[in-house]
């Protein structure tokens, strides 16, 4: 690993390349996926803060959230990234 100083352009430039690389990646997938994802990242839920101002089930948006970061995670080694 290598420790870029957040207050850094080089870490200002990775993070809008790593932001704009999820949002491809949330393209792909389905609407609710994609959303559940967005929303709970974006507004710092946690699963069952989600739940309760949603009224899903906890167990629907872990999934969800679940298969999001798998297939993000997943595009991101296929491009040699990690």
């Amino acid at each position: 690993l290598t420790f870029i100083a957040t207050d850094s352009q080089d870490y200002k430039v990775r993070h809008e390349q790593l932001l704009d690389f999820v949002d491809d990646c949330l393209r792909d997938l389905p609407w609710f996926e994609a959303n559940a994802f967005a929303i709970y990242f974006t507004e710092g839920h946690s699963l069952s803060s989600l739940a309760e101002a949603t009224g899903i089930n906890r167990n629907t948006l872990y999934k969800a959230i679940r298969t999001t970061s798998d297939h993000i995670r997943n595009e991101h080694k296929k491009q040699g990234a990690w």
